[in-house]
């Protein structure tokens, strides 16, 4: 009769032939656990060899029976953490430097789960327990057994505040083109909650939000509710405060503290570039920047070739060290870009008039929901903090994010040189 304990696989056909006479041993000795415990073995071996196969490189540490494996030249990162004894494997999707093996896998194995492929295993906390959800805490990123795609999603992207703020902005969306009144009293009842209740907002914190809301989208939208002959009477002095708002608020952002960042620095370069285009789109215009519409705000002195260029510049400054992690921001071209083609599908209007209600809409809904969401505790904090971006995107992505802001600046001056001619 086969031994239980001698049951060393070396192939696929041991497992294949061997193994099912081995375990029925085991069963009427009523001990499988050598057997089951040497399967194991042989498939974590077969999986080592086949990640060193793919280029991981491998070094052990052996305090406190912990294994480390790491893979740290390719773009997808992979840290494999393995207990001897539990048969426990993690794996995480990025480069990072374990200073301290995983301690309470050797002294609460008792704690641990079952060996699953796909569910994210609990990282210990310093009271040696594990906590699922603490995935920014002592080690940046969060293990993971076979992590899924959304895990390291979400090390660029605020998954729950996101989807949230889809919601929020598609339902802004239908209160813009159909009750703009109901709109106007969710703002100003927002901005009213965010000044009573959000005592974690410094005084510039503050007055951006109060610009962006009430002062903002807030007199925008009360222009639209007020009644024909009111907005042709005082067309001229609105016209004047959105161009002051607008030239202003883009002017300002060449004040943006560059922080060290190579980015930092061309994005100021960049900043001018945008601005003078567009106030020179303004001046041919004759400021006379604003168009009455039965629906919409339509901002008609700005070019779709603007447009693009100013989504890509805002995408590389709000990687900056001054935004934090940008996680919550992460998509906010997305949303304003889309949000225009979709306000100008449903009035038919040419598609950069439809952008400045469309940035109008969503850049007050991203900093008011912000705000409100930190406020109540309603989405976990961002607590990725500035060095862990500043190390995520690295010195090749400092410079491949100047070189692409330096090229929106090169852009913009081109189209300065030669603008279109008065007809076009």
């Amino acid at each position: 009769m086969r031994s239980v304990t001698d049951f060393r696989p070396q192939n696929l056909s041991d497992i294949i032939f061997d193994f099912p006479y081995r375990l029925e041993n085991g069963v009427r000795e009523g001990n499988t656990a050598p057997c089951l415990s040497s399967l194991m073995a042989f498939l974590f071996d077969s999986l080592v060899a086949f990640c060193t196969c793919a280029g991981v490189r491998r070094g052990y540490d052996e305090i406190n029976d912990i294994s480390v494996e790491t893979k740290i030249e390719s773009s997808w990162n992979l840290l494999i953490v393995l207990d001897p004894v539990s048969r426990l494997l993690f794996f995480e999707g990025r480069e990072c430097c374990v200073k301290k093996p995983l301690t309470a896998l050797a002294s609460k194995r008792q704690s641990t789960v079952p060996y699953r492929t796909t569910t994210p295993l609990k990282r210990p906390r310093q009271s040696g327990e594990f906590d699922m959800k603490a995935s920014e805490q002592s080690y940046p990123p969060h293990l993971m057994a076979f992590s899924p795609p959304h895990t390291a999603l979400e090390s660029y992207i605020d998954i729950p505040f996101n989807l949230w703020l889809s919601i929020i902005l598609i339902l802004t969306y239908g209160c813009a083109i159909r009750n703009r009144s109901l709109l106007l009293l969710v703002v100003l009842g927002a901005s009213a909650t965010i000044i009573v209740f959000d005592k974690t907002s410094t005084a510039g914190e503050m007055t951006k939000i109060m610009c962006e809301l009430p002062l903002g989208l807030g007199s925008v939208l009360a222009f639209l509710v007020a009644n024909r002959s009111f907005q042709t009477r005082f067309l001229p002095a609105f016209t004047t405060y959105v161009n002051f708002a607008v030239y202003g608020n883009i002017g300002m952002m060449v004040g943006t503290p560059a922080e060290g960042t190579l980015r930092g620095m061309c994005s100021k370069v960049t900043c001018v570039a945008l601005f003078i285009w567009i106030v020179q789109q303004g001046y041919r215009a004759e400021w006379k920047t604003i168009v009455l519409h039965d629906d919409l705000f339509v901002f008609t002195a700005v070019s779709k070739s603007w447009i693009f260029a100013h989504a890509i510049y805002r995408f590389v400054l709000l990687t900056l060290p001054c935004f934090g992690s940008g996680r919550r921001y992460r998509l906010l071209e997305l949303y304003s870009l889309t949000l225009t083609f979709a306000l100008s599908s449903f009035s038919n209007l040419p598609f950069e008039h439809c952008f400045g209600m469309a940035d109008t809409l969503v850049v007050p809904a991203v900093t008011g929901w912000s705000a409100i969401a930190t406020t109540f505790n309603l989405i976990p904090r961002n607590t990725i903090n500035n060095d862990l971006l500043s190390n995520r995107l690295g010195t090749d992505a400092d410079v491949c994010l100047s070189a692409l802001s330096l090229a929106v600046a090169i852009f913009a001056c081109f189209n300065i040189a030669n603008p279109p001619s008065r007809g076009s």
